[in-house]
């Protein structure tokens, strides 16, 4: 059994559910349908306890939930989906498991099986953990499914939910039903610091998302493994905020096909962008980013192999516009025609160390090579030492 959060006021505000099954296969979608049945018209459901039993050797197992609704709730779990796997040998099973756990966000693992048995299951659940006393949500996009618990088909119904809540909140886009769109409107998702964009990062691609003509967001922190599409004829998300900070991370990919840039800034006098573990921003049909103060500072930082393209930023003089590298594996580029003079400066953190350096006469290194320019500049030093 796995207790994930507590329900205030006692039992009379829980949700329980039982599932059993014969066929271990079955007990994702069974227990996916039990949620959304016990999670039925309640704001924000979320589970406070699981316990996964049963024998291995081809008999029954059994999935008991309690969950309630997140404001009767301290704590408590956002379920976005789970796996089963099953196995003849213990061994075999914790090398299924460990293999799910690279991805994310796993939740919980629990294992049924007899010791006699001839098939031993773990159950892998993906989702969240609320700390105890906060606000943190998981708000599941799922357009065209069926609306329960934490999982919201419609657009305009996520955004309500998310406006209302405080802390951390984490859109979860799911398109297996159909693709995710934001539609033409005005959207306040609430707090401006506290909302992030997930896609599945269990895939080897970014979930798409689109955002419509005329959709337009208010500020979001952090985008991961998701596919920006940015269509409008005016910037999907403005920053009103005197300083931000946005995070492009995992699989992210950002691109406009409209005419309009994603981000505008007509605020923020400090404005870093940054693009990391392999999250792309690539040129489209208009820049990606758009600075409309005179005085602001921007910079885009890459870091883990991020890539920023050429002409993804445009701006009014007056401004100051950057880039910066953090590491050999990064590009930035200096090209961008939308800014004043076309090209910004790039600096570099830290790159020396991923610089390869084969010495053309050994003997001037003792017969052993540095490896890299960082540790050159190092054993150079060392010897000339002190550098005035």
């Amino acid at each position: 059994m796995s207790r994930y959060g507590t329900i205030l006021g006692g039992r009379a505000n829980a949700r329980t559910a039982v599932v059993q099954t014969a066929n271990a296969e079955d007990l994702p979608a069974l227990a996916s349908a039990a949620i959304q049945a016990t999670f039925q018209g309640l704001q924000n459901g979320v589970a406070t306890s699981i316990t996964l039993t049963g024998a291995g050797d081809g008999h029954m197992f059994f999935l008991e939930l309690e969950g309630a609704d997140a404001a009767n709730v301290d704590g408590g779990a956002d379920l976005v989906g789970g796996q089963v796997v099953m196995a003849a040998t213990a061994e075999d099973l914790q090398a299924q498991i460990r293999a799910l756990q690279n991805t994310s966000p796993v939740l919980d693992v629990q294992i049924a099986g007899a010791s006699k048995g001839q098939r031993v299951m773990a159950l892998v659940l993906y989702g969240t953990l609320r700390q105890s006393g906060s606000g943190s949500a998981v708000l599941v996009f799922r357009p065209g499914g069926v609306r329960a618990g934490n999982v919201y088909p419609v657009w305009s119904d996520l955004v309500a939910a998310c406006a209302s809540l405080s802390g951390m909140r984490i859109i979860w886009l799911d398109d297996s039903i159909q693709p995710c769109q934001v539609p033409s409107g005005t959207w306040d998702l609430g707090a401006h610091d506290e909302v992030q964009f997930q896609g599945d990062g269990t895939r080897l691609d970014p979930t798409p998302l689109a955002f419509l003509n005329g959709a337009r967001i208010t500020e979001v922190s952090v985008f991961r493994d998701v596919a920006i599409d940015a269509q409008g004829g005016a910037p999907a998300m403005l920053i009103t905020s005197p300083k931000r900070k946005i995070i492009f991370t995992g699989t992210t990919t950002g691109q406009t096909s409209g005419t309009a840039a994603f981000v505008q800034n007509v605020s923020a006098t400090v404005l870093l962008l940054i693009c990391d573990e392999y999250a792309s921003i690539n040129a489209g049909t208009a820049p990606f980013f758009d600075n409309q103060l005179v005085g602001a500072s921007l910079t885009m930082q890459g870091f883990q192999g991020g890539f920023i393209d050429t002409n993804v930023l445009s701006g009014v003089a007056g401004a100051s516009y950057s880039g910066i590298r953090g590491s050999s594996s990064v590009f930035v580029a200096s090209a961008q025609a939308g800014v004043p003079g076309g090209v910004i400066a790039i600096g570099i953190w830290d790159i020396s160390d991923g610089v390869q350096y084969s010495p053309a006469v050994l003997a001037d290194w003792a017969g052993v090579s540095p490896g890299n320019v960082a540790k050159a500049f190092d054993r150079i030093a060392a010897k000339i030492t002190p550098i005035p």
